[in-house]
C-alpha cells in the first residue's frame, strides 16, 4: 500500500507539472479540483511518512535498550554459574524464566522478569557482592527500557491517527484522478486533440532510458467506476 501511496504522489505531481506547459482551459475546473485534492492528500501522506519515521526511531531506541538489558542479564547469568548455579539455567533457584526464554518475551514482560530475578538475587545472602552488583546493573537496564515504553505507545497512536486522516483522502484522490482522466479523454477528442496524451502519456516514465522493447504500454481506458483497483491499473 505504501508503494501505491508513493505512486499517487508521483502521478499527481507529474500531471500538474505538465499542466503548466499546455493549454488546459477545456478542463480547467476539473484540473483545479484535482490539484486541490492532490495537495490535501500529499499533506496527509507527509504526516504519515513522518509518523512512520518516528515509529521506526522509537523501535530502534527500544531495541538498543533491550539489547543492553539482555547483555546485563547474560552477565548476571555467567556470574551465577561461577557461583555454582546450574549452567543449563542459572536462574533456576530465583525464577521460572530461563535466560534464553527472556529474550522471547514482550518488553513489558521482560522487564517484569528481570526485576523478579534481581529481587531474588538481592535477597540471597550467600551470593557475592559483585554478583549482586550485576543484578543492580540489570535492574537499571530494565528501568531504562520501561521508561521508554510510553514512547512506543505514543508513536503507535500517532501513526494510526495519521493513517486514519489520510485513508479517506486516498479514496478522494482515486476518484478525482479517475474523473479527471475520463473528462480529459472525452473533451480532448472534441475540443483539445492531444491533451490527454500530453497530461497522461507516460506519466511514470522510468528515470533510466528504456530500450525499444521495454517501453511502457499506452495508458488503458479508465475504469467506469472510480475504485482504487481501477485507478491503480490506470496508473500502471
Amino acid at each position: 500500500m505504501e508503494q501505491l501511496n508513493t505512486k499517487r504522489a508521483m502521478v499527481g505531481d507529474a500531471i500538474l507539472a505538465k499542466a503548466q506547459m499546455v493549454d488546459t482551459k477545456p478542463i480547467r475546473a476539473r484540473l483545479s479540483s484535482f490539484a486541490e485534492t492532490h495537495r490535501s492528500y500529499c499533506a496527509a501522506q507527509r504526516k504519515v511518512d513522518e509518523a512512520e519515521r518516528q515509529r521506526l526511531a522509537t523501535d530502534q531506541r527500544l531495541e538498543q535498550l533491550d539489547t543492553a538489558q539482555i547483555k546485563a542479564i547474560e552477565a548476571l547469568a555467567v556470574a551465577l554459574v561461577n557461583e555454582g548455579e546450574p549452567r543449563s539455567n542459572p536462574f533456576e533457584r530465583f525464577t521460572t524464566c530461563a535466560p534464553g526464554q527472556m529474550k522471547k518475551l514482550l518488553y513489558v514482560d521482560e522487564v517484569k522478569a528481570v526485576r523478579e530475578i534481581v529481587a531474588a538475587v538481592n535477597d540471597n545472602k550467600s551470593l557475592l557482592p559483585a554478583t549482586k552488583a550485576l543484578g543492580d546493573t540489570a535492574a537499571r537496564a530494565a528501568d531504562a527500557l520501561e521508561a521508554a515504553l510510553p514512547e512506543l505507545d505514543a508513536s503507535e497512536r500517532n501513526l494510526e491517527t495519521a493513517r486514519q486522516m489520510r485513508d479517506p483522502l486516498e479514496r478522494d484522490w482515486d476518484s478525482s484522478y479517475a474523473v479527471l482522466r475520463s473528462i480529459t479523454r472525452t473533451i480532448g477528442k472534441a475540443e483539445a486533440p492531444g491533451l490527454f496524451g500530453k497530461l497522461f502519456g507516460h506519466t511514470l516514465r522510468n528515470t533510466h532510458k528504456a530500450s525499444a522493447d521495454t517501453q511502457p504500454p499506452p495508458n488503458p481506458a479508465p475504469s467506469p467506476a472510480p475504485t482504487t483497483t481501477g485507478v491503480t491499473e490506470a496508473m500502471s
